[in-house]
């Protein structure tokens, strides 16, 4: 919950929740000179300002407290697989539904080989696909008249949206990601999806060598977007997509340095497209890229909140905004 909330927090509910840190209310924070101190909206304002969504570097934070939402305890979703060649079609319909979509709908796109895992069918197990899994909040019926028409996209090979604990639907892709493979990403936030984004985002997804990388692509927008820019460290509020490219390899396969490049060629082939970063997407050798997970007036400010709060320099996340006092 930490690094999750610190960066920004997104996830299934942000379209209609918004994100986590916009539930956060109050925070306890060791500073560097050792002191103790509460933050909120009106305990140390400026320093519960760069709490949501400023990273590290302000203080080391040992307790939250967050508003909660009654949501489920069931809700209606799952992953939809169309195969890859399909993608192209899928995703620019894709495009145009979720433009208009109700903040109660959450979607996630994947773009990879299908994993070996007892949700889909053996034979489909390693087919290169385009996933959506989706979310629908609300009545039942309303629920499933919200996620129809993404669910008649196209040819689909698989459908899997059902009623299911929302704690599932948090869990669901867990075991395609255990602890001790290797993984290496790059990531950047998508001003949006036009055509040449998504015929770079299908082909790109194609030549992975890895059958465990994977492609990911966030919508936001909704609850998010409703928040004014300056309300919290976590600025980029217009950006409607956050694409996160993932290399993953076992500690045995010899594909490494490939799989890395992979990802980088990825990410550096939408440049023009490119809407900053999402601070929780940056990985060890993307701290040149920083300064970009915040619109310019919000840069500044956590800059000088650190300096403000840290004027040692006792913290030294990778992915702070502003460098350490030498």
């Amino acid at each position: 919950m930490s690094g999750l909330t610190l960066g920004g927090g997104i996830g299934w509910l942000m379209r209609r929740h918004g994100l986590t840190v916009d539930n956060l209310q109050r925070a306890e924070v060791v500073t560097a000179d050792g002191g103790l101190v509460a933050a909120g909206e009106r305990e140390q304002p400026d320093l519960f300002w760069g709490l949501r969504g400023g990273g590290g570097g302000l203080g080391v934070v040992t307790s939250f407290t967050f508003g909660l939402h009654p949501v489920g305890p069931e809700v209606l979703a799952g992953p939809v697989l169309w195969a890859l060649e399909d993608a192209p079609e899928v995703l620019r319909a894709y495009r145009e539904l979720v433009a208009s979509a109700p903040p109660e709908v959450a979607t996630v796109v994947a773009l990879r080989r299908a994993p070996p895992t007892p949700l889909v069918p053996v034979e489909m197990h390693r087919r290169p696909v385009c996933v959506v899994t989706m979310l629908a909040l609300g009545e039942p019926d309303r629920a499933e008249r919200l996620l129809t028409p993404l669910r008649s996209l196209g040819r689909p090979l698989l459908d899997l949206v059902r009623y299911r604990p929302y704690t599932n639907l948090q869990s669901m892709v867990d075991d395609t990601v255990p602890p001790g493979w290797h993984y290496y990403w790059k990531s950047a936030g998508l001003r949006g999806l036009a055509d040449p984004v998504i015929d770079t985002m299908v082909d790109h997804a194609g030549r992975a060598l890895s059958p465990w990388s994977y492609t990911l692509l966030f919508h936001l927008g909704g609850a998010v977007a409703d928040v004014d820019a300056d309300a919290t460290a976590y600025s980029r509020r217009d950006v409607p997509y956050e694409l996160n490219v993932n290399a993953v390899w076992l500690p045995h396969e010899p594909v490494g340095d490939a799989e890395a490049a992979w990802a980088r060629a990825f990410v550096a082939e939408l440049e023009p497209h490119r809407a900053g970063v999402y601070l929780n997407f940056l990985d060890h050798d993307d701290q040149h890229r920083a300064p970009t997970a915040f619109a310019a007036p919000a840069y500044d400010r956590l800059s000088a909140l650190r300096r403000r709060f840290d004027p040692d320099g006792v913290f030294h996340p990778y992915n702070e905004a502003a460098p350490a006092p030498s």
